[in-house]
């Protein structure tokens, strides 16, 4: 293929859905193929086609395969086979251009997405199981993949949303297998995983006559910004001062290294979640390494190009002296190609390759790894269930019921036997409020002390109790002469259905608002807890913005009708993906709550008659009192 592209060099065939060219048709202008080494986006094309007057093409019944047949010989074989989706039409007297974008056969696996969680289970045959994915989303599709007898180490899970591509190329890689792609005929295929550092060269790009192509480049790098020291912090929950790992370009020869630069520059990374010294050191690497290519890019142009993911592509050009000394290093970043006759096609930032360098001598690049991200099981996910997470259900499912304290105007709140009739009367929903001991139980509990619940007074606080001492105490309120004891997390563990979702609240022990978090997320799972706070104030706003930093997606800021007249709810709403407002509030404060366009739980209804004035007004839940007396409501257990 040369480097004096022609636009009408392309012929352009119309093919049924098996690929099979039908005949050919005739294009006007061409216009731009871009060809991606990410294996999430594969090769496109937009096109001008020429019908004649009268000649009716149903699009969506067929494919098209494009081909550039070069003045000095014929490519060997077509640009793109793919499914066409027709952006626009114009017709005339006698004939009628149809501009089209044709999106490589890998589209049928990226264009299909799984509307629930979407789980493998350990044991399965990794290659059969792909096999399986593909000719669900494309039956008629030929395919081509290495044989591995590979089973799956660990149960596999992916969230909601996510492409069939991805989950296939997940499960062809830890089968040893590459990432898939499309090659010009419309076939998918991969190959034998190898790694990047391994491979040859497939494309070598030169500027003298007996190159593939006479490629151009450019290259721009910002050095005077790029880090070469930043300082990681990482957060403690007992008060004392963060650990700081201190992360440098420590190798003399880079370019950016104190020994070349003469001097540091210095940023730093705050508020990491880290459970050692070590993965902190681990994460500031990676930070540093991205923080530093985002100074630089390389680019070279060419004509279109068959480029696979983590493909090695290397080129040379004698008259640019590239001005770096020659060194080799992996970086994290973005690498851009860039086609000046047909258009970008781009790396996407987050992969790894390596680059080598130096004055009058060539440069390899080597395309992003790019591997699917892989998620462990959630914490108490059975694998076998394919399904919504269960707090996604929850937050989306409309009129849905929360169990207020386990149904705090029926029994003792917040016991064993309060969450029980709850679960027993179908609810899918508990809201529960801990405090800590002295001695680091969590206990279900409002209050700072147990005056209330128990019956006392003389304060009570539970954090100067024991949970040895609070066992001595009873739940009083509510008990109807049926005194309950105080419940532990673990005892009410024991007794949850396992995609019962819990509304937490760390009330008074905010002091211990990591250890609190990090309990939940390691032993029920941030799919099935929504993170809860009275709405107000920054140490509120500040307990959310910690609760996402743990991996809690949805979290419940509740407000009053004093927070709409003071003005503290617009300033502190953001905060909060779902809000709070009590239920029998003017119609004038139900349009605001709503106005801020997030779920708004109702709370705290006392009653069905309150319930059905609270939905009435607009609210998307409802968080009840009266579990007896009001249905529940949910979808997902």
């Amino acid at each position: 293929m040369r480097s004096d592209h022609r636009q009408e060099a392309y012929e352009v065939w119309l093919c049924d859905l098996k690929g099979n060219q039908i005949r050919r048709l005739d294009a006007e202008r061409g216009g731009q193929v871009i060809d991606s080494a990410d294996p999430s986006v594969g090769t496109s094309a937009t096109l001008t086609v020429v019908l004649a007057e009268g000649d009716a093409i149903d699009w969506d019944s067929a494919m098209v395969r494009v081909w550039y047949r070069s003045a000095g010989g014929e490519w060997d074989r077509p640009l793109i086979t793919g499914y066409p989706a027709v952006s626009r039409s114009t017709v005339d007297a006698e004939s009628v251009s149809v501009s089209l974008d044709v999106y490589d056969t890998t589209e049928a696996l990226r264009g299909y997405y799984v509307p629930r969680i979407f789980g493998v289970a350990a044991g399965t045959a990794l290659l059969a199981r792909a096999r399986e994915l593909i000719a669900e989303a494309a039956p008629l599709l030929t395919v081509s993949l290495p044989e591995s007898e590979e089973l799956l180490g660990q149960d596999l899970t992916w969230p909601a949303g996510t492409p069939w591509l991805s989950i296939v190329n997940a499960l062809l890689q830890a089968a040893g297998i590459d990432t898939i792609y499309s090659d010009g005929w419309g076939a998918l295929r991969a190959d034998p995983l190898v790694p990047s550092a391994e491979k040859g060269i497939a494309w070598d790009h030169k500027n003298d006559v007996t190159s593939l192509i006479a490629p151009g480049a450019t290259r721009d790098a910002d050095s005077a910004t790029a880090p070469n020291r930043l300082y990681v912090y990482r957060s403690t929950s007992d008060g004392a001062p963060p650990d700081i790992a201190v992360i440098t370009v420590d190798d003399p020869r880079d370019p950016l290294s104190f020994e070349q630069r003469g001097r540091w520059v210095t940023e730093d990374m705050r508020d990491v979640v880290a459970p050692d010294f070590a993965t902190l050191q681990t994460i500031g690497k990676a930070e540093l390494e991205r923080r530093i290519q985002r100074a630089s890019t390389f680019a070279f142009s060419h004509p279109v190009l068959s480029y696979h993911a983590r493909e090695a592509v290397s080129f040379m050009h004698t008259r640019m002296p590239l001005a770096v000394p020659q060194h080799t290093r992996t970086l994290v970043g973005r690498n851009r190609f860039t086609n000046p006759y047909f258009a970008g096609a781009e790396m996407p930032s987050g992969g790894r390759y390596s680059t080598e360098w130096g004055e009058g001598d060539g440069l390899c690049m080597r395309a992003p790894e790019n591997p699917s991200a892989l998620l462990p099981s959630l914490i108490g996910y059975d694998s076998s269930y394919i399904g919504t997470s269960p707090v996604a259900a929850a937050v989306a499912c409309q009129g849905v019921t929360w169990a207020h304290r386990g149904g705090s105007a029926n029994w003792p709140e917040m016991t064993l036997y309060a969450y029980q009739h709850a679960i027993d009367a179908g609810y899918g929903v508990l809201e529960v409020s801990f405090g800590r001991t002295a001695d680091g139980v969590w206990v279900g509990l409002h209050d700072a002390d147990i005056d209330r619940a128990a019956g006392l007074t003389g304060g009570h606080d539970v954090r100067t109790m024991t949970w040895a001492q609070l066992q001595q105490y009873q739940v009083v309120i509510g008990a109807s002469g049926a005194p309950q004891p105080f419940m532990r997390w673990e005892q009410l563990r024991a007794i949850l259905p396992p995609r019962t979702v819990l509304v937490i609240d760390p009330k008074v022990s905010m002091d211990y608002l990591d250890e609190f978090l990090a309990l939940f997320r390691d032993t029920w799972g941030v799919d099935k807890c929504i993170y809860k706070f009275f709405g107000q104030g920054g140490g509120a706003t500040n307990s959310a913005q910690r609760a996402r930093a743990f991996g809690f997606a949805h979290t419940w800021g509740y407000f009053y009708p004093a927070q709409i007249d003071d003005g503290t709810m617009a300033r502190d709403q953001w905060a909060w993906s779902i809000l709070g407002m009590e239920w029998d509030t003017t119609p004038a404060n139900w349009t605001y709550a709503k106005s801020f366009g997030k779920p708004v739980i109702a709370h705290i209804v006392p009653s069905l008659a309150a319930y059905n004035a609270a939905m009435d007004a607009g609210a998307s839940g409802a968080q009840v009192a009266d579990v007896a007396g009001v249905p529940a409501v949910q979808n997902w257990m």
